[in-house]
């Protein structure tokens, strides 16, 4: 590690298979003296305690969760269509297959149907990241917003969801991102629904992996997420790629919250037709 002045840097990526195995992390790393839940705290900026948020890790919060589907129902109806159409042949449809016709074929008239995707997987990174101004509800509803595209943009073509957090310290130097992949297929709705909408989930559980490493307060490399240049330095250090889409941390005006409608709609225009 080098150093600048007192402080030490830190340059790692941690990326969990699964929401279990983080939680197996943490677990160990208290046990082991090395997070300390108590400096968790601040439960009502955070939306829960550690402890709390701990326990509903895996299991997440029926009422969360319930919220969550509410909030993704309202906005998926709203979404335009992403389906492929495509024609297959049926004993019933549009027009008819003269070819199969003439042979006798029952399947002899074509109908419209959803043609499978042969496209490329896309990864997702999703920041849980947000400033100290964000609520706790707007948190939720942004993670929401990520969910629904994730679910929309998965009947296309394949996903890889990852739920990201960009910590630093007062080194300029540090970044400590931590990455958590979430099983799109099928969806374990309570445990996606908690990563990605809990905002303990990030201010108390990802912060605190981040304790062991020196997380204090700032984001990765004491930058701003919304400026290009820190948000290409992340995704040049978590090898995003040109075809993958980094959804950066939340700062005081987000799209997904302003206006996820059209913040979904357009990411499907570019990922989901291709």
């Amino acid at each position: 590690m080098a150093r600048t002045g007192n402080r030490a840097s830190v340059q790692v990526v941690k990326t969990f298979a699964s929401a279990g195995e983080f939680a197996r992390t943490l677990d160990d790393l208290v046990t082991r003296g090395k997070i300390d839940p108590a400096r968790r705290s601040n439960a009502g900026w955070a939306g829960d305690t550690y402890d709390s948020a701990r326990a509903h890790l895996m299991t997440g919060q029926p009422d969360a969760v319930e919220r969550a589907r509410a909030i993704m129902e309202r906005i998926v109806a709203e979404v335009a269509p992403t389906a492929r159409p495509a024609w297959d042949r049926a004993p019933a449809g549009y027009f008819p297959c003269v070819p199969a016709y003439l042979a006798g074929d029952p399947a002899c008239m074509f109908r419209r149907v959803e043609e499978p995707s042969t496209a490329a997987p896309v990864r997702v990174f999703a920041s849980l990241g947000a400033n100290t101004h964000t609520t706790a509800r707007d948190m939720e509803a942004r993670g929401c917003c990520i969910l629904a595209f994730a679910m929309l943009l998965s009947e296309r073509r394949p996903v890889e969801l990852y739920a990201i957090n960009e910590l630093g310290n007062y080194n300029p130097a540090t970044a400590i991102i931590t990455m958590i992949r979430i099983d799109t297929s099928p969806l374990d709705m309570a445990t996606a629904s908690y990563v990605l909408t809990a905002p303990a989930m990030s201010r108390q559980l990802m912060f605190g992996y981040g304790d062991h490493l020196g997380f204090e307060r700032f984001f990765s490399w004491r930058g701003n997420p919304l400026e290009a240049w820190w948000q290409q330095k992340v995704k040049d250090f978590i090898g995003c790629t040109d075809d993958d889409l980094y959804i950066p941390a939340s700062m005081n005006t987000d799209p997904l919250m302003v206006n996820p409608v059209t913040w979904i709609n357009a990411q499907l225009e570019r990922y989901a037709n291709v």
